[in-house]
């Protein structure tokens, strides 16, 4: 998985959460999203917990939105 970027939606708890840890631990960039930046912020802590050297990026919007999928698509672009 090195020099792979994987967007991992709902990355905030459940499966989520498991996957970017999952991913962050075989050396994967995982952009961790969140429907907001705080709860986004707090499952990189999480993740950093169990795998220290994760390269994390944090990714904020609520997906029930399209205006607010259309600003984070073009954030990732």
């Amino acid at each position: 998985m090195e020099h792979s970027t994987c967007l991992v939606t709902g990355a905030t708890s459940g499966i989520g959460l498991a996957t970017a840890s999952a991913l962050a631990a075989r050396g994967a960039r995982v952009i961790v999203h969140g429907r907001t930046a705080d709860r986004a912020h707090l499952a990189a802590e999480r993740i950093r917990g169990v795998v220290p050297s994760a390269v994390l990026e944090i990714a904020s919007a609520d997906l029930a939105s399209l205006a607010e999928v259309r600003a984070l698509a073009a954030d990732l672009e």
